[in-house]
């Protein structure tokens, strides 16, 4: 098994990649992203995804963080 180190420039993207989808996972009962207002699914989780697949990179899931806009 090999291990990959990534640069300080690739560890920021990935951080900034993290929290654009985890910003924009939550939508209203209104079928909206809470945070852009776009109808789901917004562009900024698909862009932040391009960053995740450079890299061989998957996000990290944060349990009932998308239940947060469910009300």
């Amino acid at each position: 098994m090999t291990t990959t180190y990534l640069a300080t420039h690739a560890r920021e993207q990935l951080a900034q990649a993290q929290m654009v989808v985890d910003r924009h996972l939550a939508a209203g009962v209104h079928g909206r992203c809470l945070a852009c207002g776009q109808l789901e699914p917004c562009d900024a989780p698909n862009r932040a995804s391009a960053v995740f697949a450079r890299y061989g990179r998957m996000p990290c899931r944060r349990p009932g963080l998308a239940s947060r806009g469910v009300r």
